[in-house]
């Protein structure tokens, strides 16, 4: 079983303490978002779970419209900050209990908890890396719930799904500097 997660894509913000909840994505975000749609295109997705912010249902839209598959399932979201080991614990119960291939699109917040609780890590590992817009974090687990593997902020479907890189870069060698 895999669970894979995806920080929604790049979103217009005034300034850094801008909360994503009601934002928009930006024209690259889409893009992004549209890249990432490529790289689920041949893996055997279940449900798409999706929080409620609008950057994360628009990232979740764009996926679900080029799997060509209504998976869609919304989140819960906490009352207060505090909640959010909480929603963390019953999101990946929820996710353990389908046993297949799933999609999480939400903030970096939450995938940071959801990496850190899922791997047993203290909250106080969160200093030592983050999760960028559109990256993919993949993690592995076995029949009962326990980590096999896992992969953090995965960022090569953004340049494997280029336009560009599918016309000239499978066949190209690449320039070195």
């Amino acid at each position: 079983m895999r669970i894979y997660l995806v920080r929604f894509a790049k979103i217009h913000r005034k300034s850094k303490e801008e909360r994503p909840s009601q934002k928009d994505l930006e024209e690259v975000g889409k893009i992004q978002a549209k890249r990432t749609a490529m790289f689920f295109k041949d893996k055997n997705i279940f449900k798409l779970y999706i929080d409620n912010t609008s950057a994360g249902k628009e990232t979740a839209d764009i996926i679900k419209k080029e799997l060509k598959k209504d998976l869609i399932e919304k989140m819960i979201s906490p009352k207060e900050k505090n909640e959010g080991f909480e929603r963390v614990k019953t999101i990946f119960k929820k996710v353990k209990k389908d046993q297949k291939e799933v999609i999480i699109v939400s903030s970096s917040d939450f995938i940071t908890s959801f990496i850190l609780s899922t791997l047993g890590l203290s909250f106080e590992e969160k200093k030592y890396f983050g999760v960028k817009n559109c990256s993919i974090s993949t993690i592995e687990l076995d029949s009962s719930g326990e980590v096999i593997d896992f992969n953090i902020n995965g960022y090569s479907h953004l340049i494997k799904f280029s336009p560009y890189f599918e016309k000239n870069g499978k066949n190209r060698k690449h320039q070195r500097f």
